[in-house]
């Protein structure tokens, strides 16, 4: 898993190419957000046993650190509900 740092022109481009999550102000170690969200994602069966995001992004967004995570391969039938 790589996590990069972007700049939120770099989002905005990002986000015409495919769909992606936006989690706000997440403090802390990025790897911990990384577990926990790849975690929450499998034990709600959103996505199955074996998924892993392949990239991460960062940016900030004023005093925020915000994480960006592809919305491939996940239930998104699932994660609405």
């Amino acid at each position: 898993m790589k996590i990069e740092k972007i700049s939120k022109a770099r989002v905005l481009k990002l986000a015409k190419e495919t769909d992606y999550l936006v989690w706000q102000g997440c403090g802390g170690p990025l790897e911990d957000w990384y577990d926990g969200i790849t975690n929450m994602l499998i034990e709600n069966k959103i996505a199955d046993k074996n998924y892993k995001m392949i990239k991460m992004y960062v940016f900030d967004n004023g005093d925020l650190t915000c994480l960006l995570t592809p919305l491939d391969k996940l239930d998104l039938r699932k994660l609405a509900v």
